[in-house]
């Protein structure tokens, strides 16, 4: 098993898996668009470790949000290009707190998400492209596979092969390796006469959807969440494809879930090999939030829980906190879940906007608990409104 250090729980890479056109890059586009800046309900906002990247982005979503002209010759030259192929890019984050000090910006976690042309998924490809395709599979944290939306609406129109064409490409590969997954619906501004729930319950008439839910989700966290990178009503299907309405400003929908949500996911995913590895499985249901999840994993926990829990949860809690724990694993990890429990119950009688004051960012560490409880509080709001959206085997 890989020994972790506390900067590996700081780092993570985010494979996006999509064919060609399925908006990868619009979609990286439009999360970094929306979380640039810091915004009150958000809490925190995305650097990018690169300038050139940064506006890189800036442009690709600057060519997303011009209305000025609709009436091209070509629709799809109102929208940017896809990844080319050969063009393979690594786009850095850094999650940043702009906290009490306005000279510093505190760092909290880094992000890597691997952009590739849709072709290395669907088409022949040399040995060495494949080689580092592969090796992109290998070092993600995290599966983020894209539905086109446009397609799940001829899908939920009864005309399924498009979406189950791209499925054929996707679905291996998630079932090849134990990681979190997360499905992103994409263009959910076209699918606003239909639930979560009615896409769902259609998606399991596809069998190597059904069956691969039902075999992983009982270990590894699997969602699916609805997105749009544009928002409702900047955009209107024509003739198959999409139309930008003229003077039309773009409202990002939910596109900074997947980012949230990868913290949870990747910490229930690494108790559960934990626990699988030491043979103490247990029977543990999902509860309805992320963070009686996280306490729940730590009540039916190992004695000897290994060192990548033991430095996840060092990062999480103060060194004041740390000090008052006895050395001992099993009383340390009892401690560890009455903190938890803590912060459940105090969840219940308090407002999460006054207990989250930017005030009290002071430093990395502080950021770092801000961070991870501005990931949790917003996954949990989140599965609030769409309860359905973590996968569950029946």
């Amino acid at each position: 098993m890989k020994n972790y250090h506390s900067e590996d729980l700081k780092n993570y890479k985010i494979m996006v898996l999509g064919v060609p056109g399925s908006g990868k890059t619009i979609f990286l586009a439009s999360m970094y668009d929306k979380l640039s800046v810091q915004r009150n309900d958000i809490g925190f906002f995305l650097k990018a470790d690169n300038l050139e990247q940064g506006k890189e982005l800036a442009r690709i979503y600057t060519i997303v949000a011009d209305t000025a002209d609709t009436t091209v010759a070509d629709p799809k030259k109102a929208w940017p290009r896809g990844t080319l192929l050969g063009d393979r890019t690594d786009w850095h984050f850094t999650c940043c707190v702009d906290g009490a000090n306005p000279e510093v910006n505190f760092e909290s976690f880094h992000f890597t998400y691997f952009d590739y042309a849709g072709e290395l998924l669907t088409d022949e490809q040399d040995q060495e492209a494949v080689e580092k395709f592969n090796n992109m599979i290998h070092e993600a944290d995290v599966f983020l596979g894209i539905l086109d939306g446009q397609k799940i609406l001829e899908f939920m129109g009864n005309h399924p092969s498009r979406l189950s064409s791209d499925l054929r490409f996707i679905l291996p590969i998630i079932q090849n390796h134990k990681k979190p997954v997360h499905f992103i619906i994409t263009k959910w501004d076209l699918l606003e006469n239909y639930s979560l729930r009615d896409i769902l319950s259609n998606l399991e008439q596809i069998a190597a959807f059904k069956d691969l839910i039902m075999q992983r989700s009982r270990h590894i966290p699997i969602r699916v969440i609805p997105v749009s990178s544009v928002g409702i009503g900047f955009a209107e299907l024509h003739d198959g494809l999409m139309q930008k309405k003229v003077g039309a400003i773009p409202h990002p929908l939910r596109v900074e879930i997947p980012l949230v949500c990868l913290l949870p996911d990747k910490f229930e995913a690494l108790i559960g090999t934990l626990q699988r590895e030491e043979s103490r499985i247990r029977a543990i249901r999902t509860p309805s939030t992320a963070t009686e999840r996280m306490y729940q994993f730590l009540q039916g926990s190992i004695t000897f829980m290994q060192w990548p829990v033991y430095l996840f949860t060092r990062l999480v809690f103060s060194e004041e906190f740390r000090g008052k724990i006895d050395h001992s694993e099993k009383t340390f990890f009892r401690s560890i879940k009455e903190q938890l429990k803590n912060r459940i119950e105090t969840k219940r009688k308090q407002s999460r906007e006054k207990m989250d004051s930017l005030d009290l960012v002071v430093n990395e560490r502080v950021a770092l608990l801000h961070t991870i409880d501005r990931f949790l509080t917003l996954t949990e709001a989140f599965e609030g409104e769409f309860p359905e959206s973590l996968l569950k085997a029946e």
